[in-house]
């Protein structure tokens, strides 16, 4: 919760402060309004009452800030009572309730459009705010899984028929009015929900108060500029004439109906296509008349004909519905230019032709390969059913190729543990790609690349699958289901089937999997070693436009995570630290994506070589280099790395350690254990391969962590240390590990735990990249 003050001016009502409130599990948002900040204790009391009653549990937690209107006895007296424990934020540290303060902007920024758009002036703000928060209460939110706050909150979907344009054109039923032949209406404009009743708020434009009521009738196209002064205000009309009024009223006749005149919130309302056209284009004779509001209503009774249209001072704060009109058309024209979404759009559209070819290409095409084969559907089976994935192929100019028909299961439907139980399907590790070039070099093999096409398609199911007949598809009449004998696209167990498929595939001609890794195989036939990794996905180019969702910012660290692993070790660092903003990115994390972003434009022309012996080791001998950066990370936790070199290298790792480490020694052990793990996992990975046993040494830059690592002695700043990490102590003992020291000015590693600037870190480019994979630019 955090209470807040819009502007200084206040309300039309008085209020100067607006308190909002938030439910952490459901998102729902309460906006009280004050006028002074002693009431926020009065108010809260109701508002925890309530909260309780209508989600039948009780409140344990409230988060604030410090301010004097939460710090307070009274408040304090309350929560005690109904046994709430009060959090509050470090001072001046408002990111500790990002609720409160990114939703008190974001309902402010909705707020502020909806009275820039209305031309309201800022008095109108408590109602601005009011309706922005009623309509973030029911809109889907992403954080909820496309659930609304309303739903979470009372379980049940909220209705939309009921929703009307801000401060748009009115006409309420007036029960203060007496007299049979007097005006029963009042022109008014329209501010919003009242919450706890089933009404509306209007604005009487002659009185300028604000009346509740759901007797309304709306104009929905028709918005209403600045109120300078809503009590002295008179409305223009403009009578159509009597040609028109003629040709019009068979339409109105159902509109003015008593059950329309008093429409409820709920009730269904006419769709907007019945709205008819500006009229002011088929005038050919314009009656104008000054008349009160108040005879509105009168005009467009059943015993009139005449349309009674109201005449703003400003015309150009009025929208009229011929704008929306040609802006519907152009709206619908972009659509008509996309591909259809399902069958039905595609046999409706002007191009049904061409998609109907395409889909029956692919039936025949499906028909002939045996996909599926009639079935009658057994007890207590549930088919899943299939949609038309459908797509213009064009050519790098644009042109259109061909139309591409695609039938793909609704895999959504599909329930874990009904329709699908594991469906885990490994994929292949980028060090083993790398490891694999570096034996090709050092070999002389060649490679040749493989690709699968359509390789879903070629899996198998393990068991019965049914499915309801595809779209289009005419044959095998009149069966109605169908068994999948072939995988199709979006199924759950799609990679698993064809994980499985190859792998018999593979097995069949001779081919081993290798066990540290199930996406290698090889085979030893004349003590020759053919590895053949699995494919993995081509490199993307980052995009170049400026980031202005969070969106954006999500998208662009996923490729910085994907470049990080594959060819660019020293952008390892500056994406783990930026991964650290995903939930809540600030404007800090975003400037900083963009520096990346400009550094690996003027670094594209780094090259990762392998097979290049830079370091002048032994033949059989594997090198690691760990480093951490205890104390000059942010917060309390210590990056580490750790790169493994064989003939290049072919490994790294920068990331937060798990453990907090009480100095630098215990930092710098915990990431050597962690890089002995990547040394040793790439050392069996190379074993099962080669055949080849390679020794393994460690650099690290701390002696002291190669005095906890090489002796067993337990002292007062090291017994803490947990005992899994002793793990390297066995392999020094073994003999099986080497543990060097090297200095911090020769640590290649240290480029991956801190941002080293570009001189500094050139020499272990060098040797991380190769000798060729730094141009003549880069030095």
């Amino acid at each position: 919760m955090d209470l807040f003050r819009p502007v200084e001016i206040p309300s039309n009502l008085g209020y100067k402060y607006c308190l909002r409130v938030m439910d952490g599990y459901s998102r729902f948002v309460w906006t009280l309004f004050l006028k002074s900040k002693s009431k926020v204790s009065f108010l809260l009391q109701k508002l925890f009452t309530r909260m309780e009653n209508q989600s039948h549990a009780k409140i344990t937690n409230i988060i604030s800030d410090n301010g004097s209107e939460f710090k307070n006895k009274k408040l304090n007296n309350l929560l005690q009572a109904k046994g709430i424990t009060h959090l509050t934020t470090a001072p001046y540290t408002p990111q500790q309730n990002p609720f409160a303060e990114r939703g008190n902007r974001t309902t402010v920024t909705k707020a502020r459009c909806l009275l820039k758009d209305s031309g309201l002036g800022g008095t109108y703000w408590a109602e601005a705010v009011r309706t922005a928060t009623y309509l973030e209460n029911i809109t889907p939110k992403r954080s909820l899984d496309l659930s609304t706050p309303f739903s979470k909150q009372f379980e049940r979907t909220p209705t939309y028929c009921h929703l009307q344009p801000f401060v748009c054109l009115c006409y309420y039923l007036n029960n203060l009015i007496r007299g049979k032949f007097t005006d029963q209406g009042s022109e008014g404009i329209f501010l919003g929900y009242e919450e706890g009743h089933w009404a509306y708020q209007i604005l009487d434009r002659r009185t300028g108060n604000i009346k509740i009521t759901h007797h309304v009738k709306f104009i929905p196209n028709v918005f209403l500029g600045k109120l300078s002064n809503p009590s002295n205000m008179e409305a223009d009309q403009l009578r159509l004439t009597t040609d028109l009024n003629q040709t019009l009223s068979t339409k109105l006749e159902e509109e003015n109906s008593p059950q329309r005149n008093n429409l409820e919130i709920g009730s269904p309302l006419p769709p907007e296509s019945n709205l008819e056209p500006d009229p002011m284009e088929d005038l050919t004779e314009v009656i104008s008349s000054r008349t009160k509001p108040s005879s509105l209503l009168e005009q467009t009774t059943l015993n009139q004909t005449p349309i009674v249209l109201p005449k703003v001072e400003d015309p150009s704060n009025v929208m009229e519905s011929q704008r929306r009109t040609k802006h519907s058309a152009n709206t619908v024209s972009l659509l008509d230019e996309e591909c259809p979404k399902n069958f039905l759009q595609a046999m409706k559209s002007d191009l049904h032709q061409h998609w109907e070819d395409a889909i029956q290409k692919e039936l025949d095409n499906m028909e002939k390969h045996q996909f599926w084969f009639p079935a009658t559907l057994t007890e207590n089976t549930k088919p899943l059913s299939t949609t038309w994935v459908l797509k213009r192929k064009t050519d790098e100019d644009g042109n259109l190729t061909k139309f591409k028909a695609c039938l793909c299961m609704q895999g959504f439907h599909q329930k874990e543990g009904i329709d699908y139980g594991d469906i885990f399907s490994p994929t292949g590790r980028l060090t083993s790609l790398r490891l694999l070039l570096t034996l090709y070099h050092l070999n002389g093999f060649t490679i040749e690349l493989i690709n699968v096409k359509c390789a879903f398609l070629n899996g198998r199911p393990d068991k019965n699958l049914y499915i309801h007949r595809p779209d289009g598809y005419t044959k095998h009449q009149p069966s109605k289901y169908f068994i999948l004998d072939q995988s199709l696209y979006r199924l759950k167990q799609s990679p698993q089937f064809w994980h499985r498929e190859l792998k018999n595939s593979l097995k069949s001609i001779g081919l081993c999997a290798a066990h540290t890794d199930p996406c290698l195989y090889y085979s030893t036939n004349q003590n020759k070693p053919i590895p053949l990794p699995r494919n993995c996905k081509s490199f993307r180019d980052l995009p170049t436009q400026e980031i202005t969702h969070p969106f954006n910012y999500w998208r662009v660290i996923g490729l910085l995570q994907y470049l990080a692993q594959c060819t660019r070790p020293y952008q390892a660092y500056s994406t783990a630290f930026l991964s650290q903003y995903l939930e809540n990115p600030k404007d800090l994390p975003f400037n900083a994506s963009k520096h990346v972003l400009a550094y690996l434009s003027c670094t594209q022309h780094f090259d990762l070589c392998l097979g290049q012996n830079r370091l002048n080791h032994q033949k059989d001998q594997l090198l690691g280099f760990t480093d951490s950066d205890w104390g000059g990370g942010e917060g309390y936790k210590s990056f580490s790395t750790s790169i493994v070199h064989y003939y290049g290298t072919l490994g790294w790792r920068s990331r937060k350690q798990k453990v907090v480490s009480l100095s630098s020694a215990e930092a710098e052990y915990n990431a050597m254990t962690e890089g002995i793990q990547d040394l040793k996992w790439l050392k069996n990975l190379i074993l099962e391969s080669t055949n080849e046993h390679l020794r393994q040494t460690l650099f690290t830059n701390n002696q002291s962590a190669i005095a906890i690592a090489s002796n067993h002695v337990y002292h007062h700043g090291t017994r803490h240390i947990n005992f899994k990490l002793h793990f390297i102590r066995n392999l020094i003992e073994e003999e099986k590990l080497e543990i060097n020291y090297l200095d911090t000015k020769n640590m290649i590693s240290d480029s991956l735990t801190k941002n080293n600037p570009f001189n500094k870190s050139i020499n272990h480019l060098k040797i991380i990249f190769g000798n060729k994979g730094l141009s003549s630019k880069a030095e």
